[in-house]
């Protein structure tokens, strides 16, 4: 799983001898659209939009929280990743240079981020989903403080944040967008990586995908902050 994710380049087990043969595709958690719209509404305020902008772009648990408004392109409706979040909070280069991407948002999405934009507290490093004082996440604390409170509130006990990234491919896939567009969208180094994961799944691109999902999810929006 970590290899198909990008987070190593080969597997430290590979020279162990007698591993039990891979099956054919691992479990996927994708998640239904009012399972989606549960979680939503169950976020604090503070992180209402979390959910909604992570559905919608498929982004990495370290690159939402590394996201930044001057990566977010309103005229073009489009986030750029180009940073991930640290585990001691300081904002590095992805790995690969595949992970460094442009991700179409839909309209929707992006009125999602607007209204977001105007509570969300100033940080130093400018990040679109910081604490609540304006500071980078730590991620153990939000799984403590904040994900796992609403998964729970939601009623849905198995639920990762990976899981968003999961059913965004999922969303896209059924679809019927291209794997190639699937693997640049989601910043895998290669076709090959998204087969791995999401081959099974398989049966355009571009804005027109944004517009799609943006379909799939019809209705799941959590609600919209007053003015």
């Amino acid at each position: 799983m970590a290899i198909a994710e990008d987070y190593l380049s080969k597997s430290p087990a590979q020279r162990v001898a007698n591993l039990p043969p891979l099956s054919g595709h691992r479990e996927i958690n994708v998640l239904e659209s009012d399972q989606i719209r549960a979680l939503s509404e169950a976020m604090p305020d503070h992180w209402g939009a979390f959910v909604d902008v992570a559905i919608r772009t498929g982004l990495r648990r370290g690159e939402l929280f590394g996201l930044r408004w001057e990566d977010v392109r309103w005229k073009h409706d489009q986030i750029r990743v180009v940073y991930q979040l640290s585990a001691s909070g300081t904002l590095v280069e992805p790995k690969s240079s595949a992970a460094q991407r442009l991700v179409a948002m839909s309209s929707e999405g992006m009125e999602i981020l607007k209204e977001h934009h105007r509570t969300c507290p100033e940080s130093d490093l400018g990040l679109v989903f910081p604490t609540t004082s304006g500071k980078p996440v730590h991620t153990g604390n939000f799984q403590r403080s904040v994900w796992d409170p609403a998964r729970r509130k939601a009623g849905l006990p198995q639920v990762r944040m990976h899981d968003l990234r999961h059913t965004f491919a999922s969303l896209l896939i059924h679809e019927r967008q291209s794997v190639k567009y699937v693997q640049t969208v989601l910043g895998h180094a290669d076709a090959q990586t998204t087969l791995n994961v999401y081959g099974h799944l398989f049966e355009g691109s571009g804005p027109e995908a944004a517009s799609c999902l943006e379909t799939a999810l019809s209705g799941t929006r959590r609600r919209t902050i007053d003015a």
